[in-house]
């Protein structure tokens, strides 16, 4: 019985890794400033990147541009309201300049690049 539930394991096991699982995270790739304002507003939409990693492919110049961060809220203490960034932030040692924030949200609003990142990594 043990050799039988071994088996039947292994079989679901290769049977995934030939038809792919879902359960793979995707790889997003963002190569111009139309594409990053795209997934800021993804993120603020709701949809989280858990698991995936978005990778940026070019340089971005960000000037002249009206920029809404990555993850919109607001934070209090060790906790936040809004839609966070989840997943993983691979800048791929390109450089986004050019952004300017002038807020005029509350001391408690979150801006930046990114505004809220729960559990995600940024990195260069």
């Amino acid at each position: 019985m043990k050799k039988m539930i071994k088996s039947l394991i292994a079989a679901i096991g290769v049977a995934l890794m030939m038809t792919g699982s879902t359960f793979a995270a995707e790889a997003v790739t963002i190569g111009d400033v139309e594409a990053l304002k795209a997934f800021a507003a993804a993120v603020n939409s709701g949809t989280s990147y858990e698991g995936d990693t978005v990778t940026l492919s070019a340089d971005l110049d960000l000037t002249d541009v009206e920029w809404t961060p990555i993850g919109v809220g607001t934070r209090s203490s060790k906790s936040y309201t809004g839609n966070a960034f989840k997943g993983t932030f691979d800048g791929g040692n390109h450089t986004i300049s050019g952004l300017t924030i002038t807020s005029t949200e509350s001391d408690d609003a979150a801006v930046g690049l990114f505004g809220v990142v729960d559990g995600g990594t940024v990195k260069r």
